[in-house]
């Protein structure tokens, strides 16, 4: 038997236990939030992004950096399966009155911690303000979150 053929029995036999392609590995943290954003937003000065990809425990995904004079713009897009949203009641800061909830155009919105936490059609992401003095204003984090809202497939 060739290497080929065996190689090709051996795909076939494990294609059961291959694990699908994540659903939001096709959601790009970049397309959600752009470049021409950093500057109808913020008002910032745009100078460059970075995207990298993110290994923990039991969860992966895509980070895209989006950088300016003023500071950066974080949006994390986790991988099929993994949840921003899912804590313990005990330290859930919605739970315990940190946070604040929003529906917005067919998405759940939940702002903490200067970054809002988006879910649509089982999708999530983060994007969070990050000035180099001062923290973001509630509303800059909204208006982040909506276009994220907008943008999630």
């Amino acid at each position: 038997m060739t290497a080929r053929i065996a190689a090709t029995l051996v795909l076939t036999a494990l294609s059961p236990l291959v694990a699908p392609r994540p659903a939001s590995a096709d959601v790009h943290p970049c397309d959600l939030v752009r470049r021409a954003d950093v500057a109808s937003v913020l008002h910032w000065t745009y100078t460059g992004r970075q995207t990298r990809t993110y290994q923990v425990a039991r969860a992966s995904g895509s980070i895209c950096t989006l950088q300016a004079k003023e500071g950066s713009i974080v949006v994390t897009v986790p991988d099929h399966g993994a949840s921003f949203l899912a804590n313990n009641d005990l330290v859930d800061p919605f739970y315990n009155g940190y946070g604040r909830r929003y529906a917005i155009h067919g998405a759940v919105m939940q702002l903490y911690n200067d970054t809002a936490y988006v879910k649509r059609n089982g999708r999530t992401a983060a994007v969070q303000a990050l000035p180099n003095s001062g923290a973001p204003t509630p509303d800059d984090v909204i208006a982040l979150g909506t276009l994220v809202a907008h943008r999630l497939p």
